[in-house]
């Protein structure tokens, strides 16, 4: 028959509870600091992208200004050389976006595997914080079985937040 121990429910919340605080104290803070330096490089990769297509939007300026100086020169000359500006400015502002549409998705990939990774460290630091703080709780040794099952359901409740 099913019995409730209220003294046994109690004593687990109150462990949970601070399972919980020590996880907030000591595994937040650094994964939120690595989490923030991650953000601030990809903010300046995405400014650095930013900048290289505005040094292009300017070269193109620039190219076009001398062409229209080159119009004044002879009619038959500006024809050939507003083609062939108009040409190398396609090529420039088609090269500057696939160079930024590729930093982009560097920066995206790089993103990704990062927290990934950062996903992975928090599974294993948790993981090792949950059994500890189990064997602690529970004053003995856990079996591999405990464990694995101790860090299944600690993982799925992190996870859960």
């Amino acid at each position: 028959m099913l019995e409730f121990e209220f003294g046994l429910i109690f004593w687990t919340a109150i462990s949970f509870g601070i399972l919980l605080v020590l996880l907030y104290k000591v595994a937040l803070p650094p994964l939120l600091h690595v989490m923030d330096e991650r953000k601030e490089y990809i903010a300046q990769s995405i400014k650095s992208a930013d900048e290289s297509k505005r040094v292009a939007d300017e070269m193109q300026a620039s190219y076009g200004k001398k062409l229209e100086d080159a119009e004044n020169h002879a009619t038959s000359i500006v024809e050939r050389a507003r083609k062939e500006a108009e040409k190398l400015r396609s090529n420039m502002v088609k090269n500057a976006e696939d160079e930024v549409r590729q930093l982009r998705k560097l920066t995206e990939l790089e993103a990704r595997a990062e927290k990934k990774k950062i996903m992975i460290e928090v599974e294993k630091e948790s993981s090792e914080l949950i059994v500890s703080a189990a064997q602690k709780v529970l004053g003995r040794v856990l079996t591999q079985q405990d464990r694995e099952r101790i860090i299944k359901e600690g993982i799925n409740e992190i996870k859960g937040i």
